[in-house]
C-alpha cells in the first residue's frame, strides 16, 4: 500500500483533515496518535493541541513512517481503506463496518488481526512521537533554554556593571565636591593673599615716600 493512500485515510488530497459527515452515529475515524512521551529538560515548551494546525511536512513525515512500517497482507489499513471507499455508498456506519469486515474476512483477516495491526500502527506513531519529542527537547535546549541561561549571565554582568557605575558615579561626585571645595578655598586664599600683598605695598609706599621726601628735604635744606 502506497504512502499516499495511507495518508489519505487521515487527510484529503489537499492535505486537510476530512470533515465529519452528519448522521445519527459517529463516523469511524483512524486511530489517534499516542500521547507524546514526556521528556525531562530543565524547561519545556508546553503543548496545546487545540491551537495546533496540521502541517503538510509533518503529515508527510508521519505518513512515510507508517508506510515504512506497513505490514504484509490485509491488515487494519486495508480495512480502513475499504471503509473509506464505502462512505459514499453506505450511509449506515454499522453497515460500512460489517461490509468492510466481510471483505477483510475473504482476504484472510479477522477481528483480532484488525485490532492487533491497528495497535501496531499506534505503536509506530508513538515511536515517531518519542523521536519528535527528543528532537523538540534538543532544539528547545539549544535555541531556548541555553539562550535564556545566557540572558541570566548577561543580567548578572549588567548588574555588576551597573553597580560599578553607581560606585564610580558616587566616587566621581565625591571627587567633584572635593575639587569644588579646593577651588573655592584656593580662590579665597588668592583673594586673601592679594589683599595682604596690596596692603603691604601700600604700607611700603608710605615708608618709601616718607624716606624719599626726607631725602629731598635733606638735600634742599642742608648744604654740603
Amino acid at each position: 500500500m502506497k504512502w499516499g493512500a495511507i495518508k489519505g485515510l487521515f487527510f484529503e488530497d489537499d492535505g486537510s483533515v476530512p470533515e465529519k459527515k452528519s448522521g445519527n452515529t459517529q463516523k469511524a475515524t483512524a486511530p489517534a496518535t499516542a500521547p507524546v512521551p514526556e521528556v525531562a529538560p530543565v524547561r519545556t515548551i508546553p503543548v496545546d493541541v487545540a491551537s495546533g494546525k496540521p502541517d503538510q511536512a509533518l503529515i508527510d513525515t508521519l505518513a512515510q513512517a507508517l508506510e515504512k512500517a506497513n505490514l504484509e497482507g490485509f491488515d487494519y489499513f486495508e480495512f480502513a481503506k475499504v471503509l473509506d471507499n464505502l462512505a459514499a455508498t453506505l450511509p449506515s456506519e454499522q453497515m460500512r463496518y460489517q461490509t468492510a469486515f466481510a471483505s477483510s474476512a475473504v482476504m484472510g483477516a479477522n477481528k483480532q488481526k484488525l485490532l492487533d495491526t491497528a495497535e501496531h500502527y499506534l505503536s509506530v506513531l508513538a515511536g515517531e512521537a518519542e523521536q519528535f519529542s527528543k528532537m523538540v527537547s534538543e532544539q528547545t535546549k539549544i535555541n531556548v533554554t541555553d539562550k535564556e541561561d545566557s540572558i541570566l549571565v548577561l543580567d548578572a554582568n549588567i548588574k555588576e556593571k551597573a553597580d560599578l557605575i553607581t560606585k564610580l558615579t558616587q566616587e566621581i561626585n565625591e571627587l567633584t565636591a572635593t575639587k569644588t571645595a579646593i577651588l573655592n578655598e584656593a580662590a579665597q586664599n588668592r583673594i586673601n593673599i592679594e589683599k595682604v600683598q596690596n596692603d603691604f605695598a601700600a604700607c611700603l609706599k608710605l615708608f618709601i615716600d616718607k624716606i624719599n621726601a626726607d631725602k629731598a628735604k635733606i638735600n634742599q635744606y642742608i648744604a654740603g
